[in-house]
């Protein structure tokens, strides 16, 4: 894993960077999202095994948050589809 995905030093979770074109993006994913909706238990090595094995999906809902709401911080906070997942399809979301 390279330092585009690493546990976030400030609140429990993810952080990880996704493009869209030629912008960079960082985002979070929550550890709440990564428990509830993709199977990662309470340590935070956990957290990052589940992004990993999900960052397809994640990475999708983080680039759709960023078009809805340009120029807004890119975090998912929580593990509801009508939020963070509403347009994602997929076995995870």
């Amino acid at each position: 894993m390279d330092d585009r995905v690493r546990l976030c030093p400030v609140v429990q979770g993810v952080q990880f960077t996704v493009e869209d074109g030629a912008t960079t993006l960082r985002c979070l994913i929550l550890r709440d999202a990564l428990e509830t909706r993709f199977g990662a238990d309470a340590s935070p090595d956990s957290w990052l095994r589940a992004y990993v094995a999900h960052a397809d999906v994640i990475d999708a809902a983080a680039l759709l948050q960023h078009r809805l709401r340009p120029g807004e911080p890119v975090v998912v906070l929580s593990a509801e589809p009508p939020r963070d997942f509403r347009h994602i399809q997929g076995d995870a979301a």
